[in-house]
């Protein structure tokens, strides 16, 4: 199962990447973006619900 943790934008594409071009079931891949670039202390949190 792909678990991802990374900067929120680079945790989008990759969730993208496995879920559309990959093929992969959602409830098999976990994401979470935990900062973002150029961001002081960003409280994204992106937890792959979109």
């Amino acid at each position: 199962m792909p678990r991802i943790t990374c900067e929120a934008q680079a945790v989008r594409e990759a969730r993208s990447y496995l879920l559309t071009d990959r093929g992969l079931p959602r409830p098999q891949v976990t994401t979470r973006g935990y900062w973002r670039v150029g961001a002081a202390n960003h409280p994204d949190h992106d937890s792959g619900e979109d």
